[in-house]
């Protein structure tokens, strides 16, 4: 049995006194550092402009971040998108996940507004990264929807029978679609992961 180390008084206390120093010129350090930064924000801040009214904020057309984001990482392996009116406005949310990546972005009206860390998925694992979640616009027919699903068996649910009037689920290749009397109101393309025999 290896014997314990023991910590003396006098050592406990040189101990106490290094981590007390080490501590105080940390302090001391970024206190100048807080300094210089407030100064040097003093004088690259630009003048203080009134606020914006929420009419002037709505009027702002948002950027979109997704034709960039797709360029440097390629489609999502799996994305959800949903459309909804808020204020007689539009708004469409969406999730994109990047499994390899173990990263999801989400997104309102095409800006990016969370970066979110997800779990990895098993190898052989098989992506849905045929789908474009540009090509689903807020809203579109059920017609245009199964124009653009051509060529791939659809299976479709009336929705009503769970207290949905009016609402329709369809399922497809890797993809599941909600229309709202006819209109389309989500997307979720699904990553099929292998059986794991235990």
């Amino acid at each position: 049995m290896r014997p314990s180390k023991r910590v003396t008084s006098r050592h406990f206390i040189k101990l106490l006194s290094a981590h007390t120093y080490l501590a105080g010129f940390l302090m001391v350090s970024l206190l100048m550092l807080a300094g210089i930064a407030c100064n040097l924000t003093s004088v690259m801040s630009p003048p203080a402009q009134a606020p914006m009214t929420l009419d002037q904020a709505l009027a702002v057309t948002p950027r979109d971040d997704r034709p960039a984001i797709l360029k440097q990482m390629g489609r999502p392996d799996a994305f959800r998108i949903t459309f909804e009116t808020l204020d007689a406005k539009p708004v469409r949310s969406e999730e994109w996940s990047y499994f390899d990546d173990k990263t999801r972005l989400d997104f309102i009206n095409g800006t990016l507004v969370a970066t979110v860390a997800i779990e990895g998925v098993p190898d052989g694992t098989i992506f849905a990264s045929y789908y474009d979640p540009q090509s689903f616009t807020a809203f579109m027919p059920a017609a245009a929807v199964k124009t653009l699903l051509a060529g791939q068996q659809l299976l479709e649910e009336n929705a009503t029978q769970v207290g949905v009037p009016g609402g329709v689920v369809v399922a497809g290749r890797q993809i599941l679609l909600g229309f709202d009397h006819g209109q389309l109101v989500s997307v979720e393309t699904l990553a099929l992961t292998p059986q794991v025999s235990q």
